[in-house]
């Protein structure tokens, strides 16, 4: 890997995929986007669930401490499928097109 610079993300060459978020550097938020594969909804879903994004002026960045401790806080622990009703896993409550047929 490239040495960076303190504070700044490490640059990446195709040979080194895939990338990490490390601590210790913050992230400029299209950055941080593409290295997790996050997209609008994700991020919106994971800044509603305690995710930090700082933003400063018209930039927006990601601590990589903040994402890591998002990552393995213990409410986070929990499988999705835990949640629903019954413990019945999604694909077991899913739906063709994700709408429930109306029984005739």
């Amino acid at each position: 890997m490239v040495a960076a610079k303190r504070g700044r993300p490490p640059k990446a060459t195709s040979e080194e995929q895939p990338r990490i978020i490390e601590r210790g550097i913050s992230y400029p938020l299209d950055l941080f986007k593409e290295i997790t594969g996050l997209g609008p909804q994700g991020l919106r879903d994971a800044q509603a669930e305690g995710l930090r994004v700082v933003y400063v002026g018209k930039n927006a960045f990601v601590a990589g401490d903040d994402w890591l401790n998002f990552l393995t806080a213990p409410e986070r622990r929990t499988k999705r499928w835990e949640s629903v009703p019954g413990g019945a896993k999604p694909s077991d409550t899913a739906t063709k097109g994700g709408k429930k047929k109306a029984k005739r």
